[in-house]
Order: structure tokens, then C-alpha cells, then sequence
């Protein structure tokens, strides 16, 4: 078994756009809902991305719905299908003008799909789409709307997106919309709230250089160390940064000892295998051992807890990996391969993540230099 340990890291501040979904799709349910959009849906949650669509077919308002502007503000990526009837709905021209404005304000990334319509005709509402905005401009209510619907059919169609017509099938045209969601969110996340974070790119690097080492088995990795020096954040960072590369992945939170071993395995089936059912070992044994998966389990106090999840390595396909996060490092030492100790901070890096938090910058104002050393010899002192 191999064993490693490093410093503490931490978390001076929250990221200002927390994102709740790693994709919306936004469409039109009438020209493909029931076709190239759901195919996409379904390819999006294949690779563990946390996917917002619009379900409800029943008759729409005059306005879109609050619960709809909040998830468009709350996811990172917006893929916009433009199809034959897109812009004849005010619907979907309103929900497109939110997606523009969290663009330019949020940093949404936003990828169009041209789906067998001709970009150019977007982009100037020219041809199909000129006779479409003829019919809106008719009626009175749309007047002070008309200009931002053109704006943001302008500016959307502008960006780097996918044109079905260079594609042979609406399969090849999804594994690319995939890909590029998946490469833009790798970029996303790697930036998005690093500036806050102190001492744990080591960590992942320390942790990745081990996965790198495990060949075709499947690699149990078990980190360690006392409440509150950042096991959980260490554990997340590496799941934000490899869970694109596996087919499943999940993230159970604060597995303790106390908590129901049925609702643990219905919840990790959920997040796995979109399936309900509380039998995991029907599903695990049959299932997951068709592909990789990657699987975290925070905060672990109890060794036949763990047994009951995650069972016999052999359930899982070639190359999967467990990670598990416990303050008991004797309730890894039967599983883990590898593991990895968590220590609190050396001083400089203590001071940093003190200065972060308290004067938002990477070290103490000159006035206060001493006062924050103080502080924080003070505090590790108790650790």
C-alpha cells in the first residue's frame, strides 16, 4: 500500500457564480424535442453532466417562467438548437435574450447548433426567419422586444458553434457538441475559483501522478487526516477536474457512521445509473463494469459502511477509481491502494490563505504583517 502526506489546503471565498447545472439546452419542443434534442440529453448525462432541460409541454405563458431564468443564470454552459421553427417562438427568442445578457454578465458559455437550419439566416434574420419577425413585428406586444430578439439571434449566431450540414448524422453531430461542451467546462473549472484556493493544485498533482500509475485496475485511493483541514475541498477539486473522463461518476457527501446504508446506495445508484432502485449489487455487478466510473465517498467513518457500497472492486469496469475521504485512516487501510495524508498548512501557505480571506489579497496589508503572523502561529498552535 502506498502512503503519502502533504500539507492542509482551503478555501478563502466562494466562486461569484456558483453554477447549479454544468449544462441548458435550450430548443424548440416542437421541431425536435422528441428527436435530435433528447439524443442529446441523453449524451450529455452519459458523461456525468449535470443537465437542465425544459420538460413541460403544456401551454406556455406570455412570459418565461422564473424558474426557468434561474436555471439559465445558474448553468455554465447554454447549448442553443436553432431549428426550423426556432424563432417563430417568443418563447425561446425571450429565453435566448437571458442567455445573451448571463453571457455577457455571468461568463456563460454559450455554443449554437445550427440543426438544419443555415446560420447566415440567423445571424442576418434573413430569408425563413425575415418572414417569422414580420409576424412578430404585427403585434403590438413584441414592439419592445423585436430589437433584443434580433441582437441576440445576432450575437448568438456569431459565436463558435456546430452547423448540422457538415455533419453525415445527428450521431456525429452530438459526439461533437459533447466534446466541445466537455473541453470548454475543463477550461471553465480549472479557472473558475482557483484564485481562491491555497496549496491544493499539490494535492491533485501528488494524487493524479498516483492514478497515472494504476494501469487497467481499478484504484482505490484513500485520503486522511482531522476534521476540517480540508479533505472535503481536496476531494472536490479532483472530482471537478477528472470526472469529465469517465462515463459515471459520483459524489456522496458526508458518508457517516449513522447514516442509512440503503438511502447512501439509492442515492450513489441515482447519481451512477440514473436508476431507483435501492438493489446496488444488481446493478453494480451488471452495469458498471462496462465502463469507468469515478467514485468519491466523503467523509467515511465506518468500515462495513463501506463494504456495503462499494462491495468488490471487480463490480467496476477497468480503470475506475474510488477516492474516500475519512479522519480514520484505519477504515482505509483494507481498501485503499493508496494513501494520502492530509497535514495543516505550512506558515507561508497559512498566511496566504489568512491574507486571502481577511485583506483579499495574497499577503497581509504592511500595517497588519505582524499582527497576522500572530494569528496565525496562534492558530495552529490549537490545531
Amino acid at each position: 500500500m502506498a502512503s503519502y502526506s502533504a500539507s492542509s489546503s482551503s478555501l478563502a471565498s466562494q466562486s461569484p457564480h456558483p453554477w447549479r447545472y454544468d449544462v441548458f439546452i435550450s430548443f424548440r419542443g416542437k421541431d425536435t424535442r422528441r428527436s435530435f434534442t433528447s439524443h442529446l440529453y441523453d449524451a450529455l448525462c452519459r458523461k456525468a453532466l449535470l443537465t437542465f432541460i425544459d420538460d413541460d409541454e403544456l401551454q406556455r405563458g406570455e412570459e418565461i417562467a422564473p424558474s426557468l431564468v434561474q436555471a439559465i443564470q445558474e448553468s455554465n454552459v447554454a447549448v442553443v438548437v436553432f431549428s426550423k421553427d426556432h424563432a417563430s417562438s417568443t418563447w425561446c427568442l425571450d429565453e435566448l435574450v437571458k442567455i445573451i445578457e448571463c453571457h455577457q454578465t455571468r461568463g456563460q458559455i454559450v455554443i449554437p447548433v445550427f440543426y438544419e437550419v443555415n446560420p447566415s439566416h440567423i445571424r442576418k434574420q434573413s430569408h425563413e426567419v425575415a418572414i417569422v419577425f414580420e409576424r412578430h413585428e404585427q403585434n403590438p406586444r413584441n414592439v419592445h422586444k423585436i430589437q433584443n430578439w434580433r441582437d441576440a439571434l445576432t450575437m448568438t449566431a456569431n459565436l463558435c458553434g456546430l452547423d448540422s450540414n457538415n455533419f453525415r448524422n445527428d450521431h456525429m453531430l452530438i459526439s461533437e457538441i459533447v466534446e466541445d461542451v466537455l473541453k470548454k467546462l475543463k477550461k471553465s473549472t480549472v479557472c473558475d475559483g482557483d484564485e481562491h484556493l491555497v496549496g491544493v493544485d499539490s494535492h491533485f498533482q501528488q494524487i493524479k501522478q498516483a492514478l497515472s500509475n494504476v494501469g487497467q485496475d481499478v484504484c482505490v485511493i484513500g485520503i486522511w487526516g482531522m476534521g476540517g483541514i480540508g479533505k472535503t475541498i481536496i476531494a472536490e477539486f479532483i472530482y471537478k477536474r477528472l470526472s469529465f473522463e469517465f462515463g459515471r461518476s459520483c459524489f456522496l457527501k458526508d458518508v457517516r457512521e449513522g447514516t442509512k446504508v440503503r438511502d447512501l446506495r439509492k442515492e450513489l445508484i441515482s447519481q451512477l445509473l440514473g436508476e431507483k432502485d435501492g438493489n446496488v449489487y444488481a446493478f453494480l455487478e451488471t452495469r458498471l463494469g462496462r465502463g469507468k466510473a469515478l467514485i468519491v465517498l466523503d467523509d467515511v467513518d465506518d468500515s462495513q459502511q463501506l463494504d456495503s457500497l462499494i462491495g468488490d472492486p471487480c463490480w467496476f469496469g477497468s480503470q475506475s477509481v474510488i477516492i474516500i475521504t475519512s479522519r480514520n485512516k484505519q477504515v482505509l487501510r483494507r481498501r485503499a491502494g493508496f494513501l494520502y495524508e492530509i497535514k495543516p498548512l505550512q506558515d507561508k501557505e497559512a498566511l496566504r490563505l489568512f491574507s486571502k480571506s481577511s485583506f483579499k489579497q495574497n499577503y497581509p496589508r504592511n500595517d497588519y504583517e505582524s499582527l497576522s503572523s500572530s494569528i496565525v502561529r496562534y492558530v495552529q498552535a490549537i490545531l
